[in-house]
């Protein structure tokens, strides 16, 4: 949960416990990312009232391990409304990685967009930003920030190019296999060449051709992220189409094209007014988008691409078991659609003293550290085909039977994975992975025609496949 907002002496909001604590509750536009390998949420500050209440506080990690749902993301005593809220516990999750002598902000986060990408190891933020103010280093510029470590010290900001006239907000999204960084803003796609960093590499305008009879237009806070596998720009605007945009052969300003998607399956029924902004990611390890369709319902909606007549060489294993400090431990890695024997190596981030990874994908040993690492692997076929991931591996001090995460003595499915915990019944016959009954009717879910809501006596008026008691609620109620 935020903290409450409170006015400096100059009318700007800020968090209650002072932005050295948490940021400021607003609008962060597409100026938020997730940073594999230091595990961390990256938000460049925030926006509450357009250009001239943007905060340079920042920028701010959040650290998904301290999450809880009854704690405020701040000091205790800083939440929302405490009279109606008084149990709520300070979670101290944010810190403000702000430093004046190495990596003060840019800029203004009012327009300015992000993508991540791993390179040599390390967390690579790709961020434009539009002109700031008299202090500001860098106006209408193309940057990157790179987290060489945890200590706030050794991130760098570098200039990889400057804005060439569009101004406004927008959404951004890296091609690392194309070397180019893709802006939508002020009803045009522009993109930067990274491969040539410097002050006077300029953003260019894209001239799309669109195919199929349809019309697209780049309206404000539509989505965009980079498909690693096709090579290909989506957007996605919150409704039921997706948009996919081809770059040319030959990079350059012409042979761009632009088509229209129709997925099948359920879709969203009415666009999102207030735009998808940064809330569209490509998810690598599923070859699926994700978004969120609906800042006030929190509607998530997930896209899976039909499959590549040509299915592309890539790492097939999505995750790996966790470990136990001082124990023997053995795990096969996994590639799919390679030519002849694979060839593996670690790249970036490092595996717990103790443990290595064979040229044959065999992760093996006695680790001799705990917490979570993060690593970077890559895989070569015979063909040289390159496939890298990102793997978090959390090495534990007591037994997690199941390799969720979550140790045996807290788990309430030990022998099957959770590490999302929810167990719908709040009862202690199990969380919802390994509870047959979650309504408590005396009824197998698998039988069950409303498996979260009690009806003994499954009374289905209409014959379908929902009983009455739940046919007029949400799927999966």
């Amino acid at each position: 949960m935020p903290s409450e907002l409170r006015l400096d002496s100059g009318g700007r909001p800020f968090s209650l416990d002072g932005p050295e604590f948490s940021p400021t509750a607003g609008e962060s536009y597409d100026s938020i990312a997730f940073l594999p390998m230091v595990d961390r949420m990256v938000v460049f500050g925030i926006a509450t009232n357009g250009p001239e209440s943007s905060s340079r506080e920042g920028p701010y990690f959040w650290n998904p391990s301290k999450a809880y749902a009854n704690s405020v993301g701040g000091l205790e005593g800083t939440q929302v409304r405490p009279h109606e809220f008084p149990d709520v516990a300070g979670g101290g999750m944010w810190e403000n990685r702000d430093n004046p002598a190495v990596n003060r902000l840019p800029g203004m986060v009012w327009g300015s967009t992000t993508d991540v990408s791993v390179m040599n190891g390390k967390d690579v933020v790709f961020y434009s930003v539009n002109a700031g103010g008299s202090d500001t280093p860098y106006p209408g510029s193309l940057l990157t920030y790179t987290v060489n470590s945890l200590d706030r010290t050794q991130d760098e900001w570098n200039l990889f190019g400057r804005y060439n006239g569009y101004g406004g907000a927008g959404t951004g999204a890296y091609a690392p296999d194309r070397e180019i960084y893709l802006v939508a803003k002020s009803r045009a796609l522009l993109y930067w060449d990274t491969s040539t960093p410097g002050p006077e590499n300029p953003n260019i305008k894209i001239n799309y051709t669109v195919i199929g009879g349809a019309e697209f237009t780049v309206d404000d806070g539509v989505g965009v992220a980079y498909d690693q596998v096709r090579r290909e720009f989506v957007f996605w605007k919150g409704d039921a189409t997706l948009w996919r945009l081809t770059p040319p052969d030959v990079m350059g300003p012409d042979g761009w094209v632009m088509e229209k998607i129709i997925p099948g399956g359920d879709t969203p029924i009415d666009a999102n007014s207030t735009g998808i902004w940064g809330k569209f990611y490509y998810m690598p390890n599923e070859d699926a988008f994700i978004g969120v369709s609906n800042g006030h319902t929190g509607d998530i909606w997930i896209y899976k691409p039909r499959e590549n007549d040509n299915p592309t060489m890539m790492i097939s294993t999505n995750r790996l078991p966790a470990a136990i400090r001082g124990e023997p431990y053995e795990f096969q890695l996994h590639a799919s659609n390679g030519m002849g024997m694979y060839n593996w190596n670690i790249i970036g981030g490092r595996l717990p003293a103790g443990m290595v990874l064979s040229d044959m994908g065999w992760l093996s040993g006695i680790p001799a550290e705990h917490g979570m690492f993060s690593v970077q692997v890559e895989v070569n076929d015979e063909l040289n085909a390159v496939h890298q991931r990102v793997f978090g591996l959390m090495i534990n001090t007591v037994p997690d039977a199941d390799g969720d995460g979550i140790v045996d003595a807290i788990d309430n499915c030990p022998l099957i994975p959770n590490p999302d915990q929810i167990n719908f019944d709040g009862a202690d016959d199990g969380g919802d992975a390994c509870d047959t009954d979650n309504d408590n009717d005396d009824l197998f879910d698998a039988d069950d025609n409303c498996p979260k809501i009690s009806n003994p006596n499954q009374e289905n008026t209409n014959g379908g496949s929902r009983g009455d008691a739940c046919v007029s609620l949400p799927p999966g109620c």
